[in-house]
């Protein structure tokens, strides 16, 4: 421009590139903690809703919901689903969820006296964002999905006397369909739909 020296002109260039840098990288992480809180917050959402199903079946005449409902359900063995070993990984769901969706205080120090590990080395100020305070990433959220899993196999043998195994095909709907398919092996053995009847 005819003012500035060549190195001077090259120092402003680096501080630009430096600060473009700093701005793209502060997009990047807001985008990044942005999608894996949106899509913790819908996945800790549909489990509750299965939470809350699974529970009305047993407990058809429940009006109010909280977890402690299935936590502290009274079973034939007078165990707390608190005790069993998957249990910390449906309540670290649960209480990195109330976090993500409070963004209190008190959200906070319960998250951090359970599992600290999940949050980065900074104190949280009352009503910054949670998700800047989370270390939200695939493997945790993989881990947190096959846990609660793990939990609920546990919690339906601790409470319902009902092994995994055997939930998988130990219901009329199973021996129904599988009967369906023999019949229609032996009217349909081609597998042909009422379409190829057309011509």
């Amino acid at each position: 421009c005819g003012i500035s020296s060549p190195m001077a002109a090259e120092t402003w260039a680096r501080m630009k590139n430096w600060e473009n840098h700093q701005e793209l990288a502060y997009e990047k992480f807001e985008l990044y903690t942005s999608l894996y809180a949106q899509f913790f917050h819908q996945m800790a959402s549909r489990i509750e809703a299965k939470s809350v199903e699974l529970y009305s079946l047993i407990n058809p005449k429940m009006k109010k919901w909280t977890r402690d409902k299935l936590y502290d359900n009274v079973n034939i063995n007078k165990k707390s689903s608190r005790d069993l070993p998957s249990f910390k990984y449906h309540d670290r769901l649960y209480l990195i969820w109330n976090f993500i969706k409070h963004n209190s205080l008190d959200t906070y120090e319960k998250l951090k006296k359970g599992y600290p590990d999940v949050l980065i080395d900074a104190e949280y100020q009352a009503g910054d964002l949670a998700i800047h305070y989370l270390k939200l990433n695939e493997k945790l959220i993989l881990e947190l999905l096959e846990g609660t899993k793990q939990f609920f196999i546990e919690w339906c043998e601790l409470n319902l006397n009902e092994t995994y195994y055997e939930a998988q095909w130990n219901f009329d709907e199973y021996f129904i369909d599988t009967a369906a398919d023999e019949i229609e092996m032996i009217r349909n053995p081609l597998g042909l739909g009422w379409w190829d009847d057309i011509d």
